[in-house]
């Protein structure tokens, strides 16, 4: 009876850590496609096609992207990232400037935000 009762906890303490563990994070990585806004009323450009890649390194992420049809024409930058749950925050960067975003995580797609030197956006992008 004895140890029917502590195995019986045991199994009870299991299943309760089990259920409080973290969630594995969900790969993001590899090449993605999509559109991006400008939100008014500094827009010059409505918006345009943007792709690009996110690759991981430990716990930060990189990779690049292209955004089509900006002010300046076709951009490509850097990514410097990380992600929390399902929040992917970080910058895109090159030589014109940098570009804060905050982006959410549902499924294969990030969906977020953006605001730069060269204006502020929406975007969403689908993993390929």
């Amino acid at each position: 009876m004895r140890k029917t009762s502590i195995l019986g906890v045991l199994l009870l303490a299991a299943a309760l850590l089990l259920s409080f563990a973290p969630a594995a994070m969900a790969d993001i990585t590899g090449n993605y496609s999509g559109q991006w806004k400008c939100t008014p009323p500094d827009c010059v450009k409505p918006g345009g096609a943007m792709h690009g890649n996110i690759t991981q390194n430990g716990g930060n992420y990189g990779g690049s992207f292209t955004l089509e049809n900006t002010t300046v024409g076709t951009l490509t930058g850097t990514i410097n990232a990380t992600l929390q749950g399902n929040q992917f925050n970080g910058t895109i960067s090159n030589s014109e400037g940098t570009i804060n975003f905050q982006g959410n995580i549902s499924g294969n797609t990030l969906n977020g935000s953006f605001n730069g030197p060269l204006g502020n956006g929406t975007f969403s992008v689908n993993k390929q």
